[in-house]
C-alpha cells in the first residue's frame, strides 16, 4: 500500500497516540520522462522488464485526478456557512476529500477494472489493486495486457513498480564531527529547543504518534520514552494499543529500515541521564 493511502487509512481506523509501521518504499514520482515512442505512455524501464519475465507488476496512473485542495476549500466554506465547530469542520473536510477520491476512482477506473478482471479470468493477469489516494491501479500482468491498457484514453502513464532505497547519511567535508553523546544536536539547538526546556516546556504530558518504517523501541535514547515501557519490568513492555504493524502484523515494535527510529529520535530522543539530546521534545512519550 502506498504511504499516503496507508496514512489516511490509519487516520481513520487507529486510536490516537499509536506508533505504527507503514510501507516506506519510496516510489519514483510520476514523470513524463523515459516513455516509449509507440504508445507515448509506457515507461521504457517497464518494457525492459518483460524481456526476461512473462508477467510484471506495474502501475497505471489515470489522467483524471481530484483537486483535493479545492475540495477542502469548498468543504471548509460550507462548514463555515453551517457554523460548524473547528473539530466538526475538520471531520467534514476529511470526509469530503475521502468521498471525492473514492468516487473519482470508482467512476474513472470502472472500464479498466472490467477489462482487467476479464483478463484475470483468461490467465493474463494475476493481481489487481485499486488505489484512490492517487487515482491509480497496480497490476501484475502480461506485456499484451500492458499494451492494451496504454491505449485507454483515461490512462495517463504506465509505470514500473519501483522500490527506492534510502541513502546512508554521511558527514560533509567542512562539518565538524566533534560530537559526543552529551552534545545537543545542532538541529535541536538551531530551532531553540533548549531555551524552551529552560522554561519547563519539553513535551511532558504529550504522547506523539509515528507512522514510518517502525521503531526500535529499546534504543537507549527511546526505551524509557515508549508509552508501553514498564519501569518495573523494563524488558517486558505493553505493546497493546501502543504499536500497530499494518505490513507484517508483528506484535512487537521493530524497524527494518531504521528511518522510523531516526525520526522518533528527532522528535523526543534522549537518554535517561539527560545525555544524547537528539530530540526537540525529550519529555514526551
Amino acid at each position: 500500500m502506498p504511504l499516503l493511502s496507508f496514512i489516511l487509512l490509519l487516520n481513520l481506523v487507529l486510536p490516537a497516540n499509536t506508533i505504527a509501521r507503514g510501507n516506506h518504499d519510496e516510489r519514483k514520482p510520476w514523470s513524463s520522462n523515459e516513455i516509449t515512442s509507440d504508445t507515448n505512455k509506457i515507461d521504457t524501464k517497464l518494457t525492459k522488464q518483460f524481456l526476461d519475465q512473462d508477467k510484471v507488476t506495474f502501475l497505471i496512473k489515470l489522467k483524471d485526478q481530484v483537486d483535493t485542495h479545492q475540495v477542502a476549500m469548498d468543504a471548509t466554506e460550507k462548514a463555515k456557512e453551517q457554523k460548524q465547530t473547528t473539530a466538526s469542520t475538520n471531520i467534514q473536510v476529511r470526509s469530503a476529500i475521502v468521498s471525492s477520491l473514492r468516487n473519482k476512482a470508482m467512476e474513472t477506473q470502472a472500464e479498466l477494472m472490467d477489462f482487467l478482471e476479464q483478463s484475470k479470468l483468461e490467465g493474463n493477469v494475476i493481481n489487481i489493486q485499486s488505489f484512490y489516494i492517487v487515482n491509480a491501479i497496480a497490476v501484475t500482468a502480461t506485456k499484451d495486457v500492458m499494451e492494451k491498457i496504454a491505449k485507454y484514453s483515461e490512462v495517463e502513464k504506465v509505470l514500473p513498480n519501483e522500490t527506492r532505497q534510502l541513502f546512508t547519511p554521511i558527514t560533509p567535508k567542512g562539518i565538524s564531527s566533534n560530537v559526543t553523546t552529551s552534545t545537543v544536536e545542532w538541529g535541536v539547538e538551531r530551532v531553540g529547543a533548549p531555551q524552551l526546556w529552560d522554561m519547563g516546556i519539553d513535551g511532558s504530558g504529550i504522547v506523539v504518534a509515528s507512522i514510518d518504517t517502525g521503531v526500535q523501541w529499546d534504543h537507549p535514547a527511546l526505551k524509557e520514552k515508549y508509552r508501553g515501557y514498564n519501569q518495573v519490568q523494563p524488558n517486558q513492555p505493553d505493546h497493546i494499543l501502543n504499536w500497530f504493524d499494518a505490513i507484517d502484523g508483528e506484535e512487537a515494535p521493530y524497524d527494518d529500515l531504521k528511518h522510523g527510529t531516526h525520526t522518533v529520535g528527532t522528535i523526543l530522543g534522549s537518554e535517561s541521564d539527560g545525555s544524547n539530546q537528539i530530540g526537540v521534545a525529550p519529555g514526551a512519550k
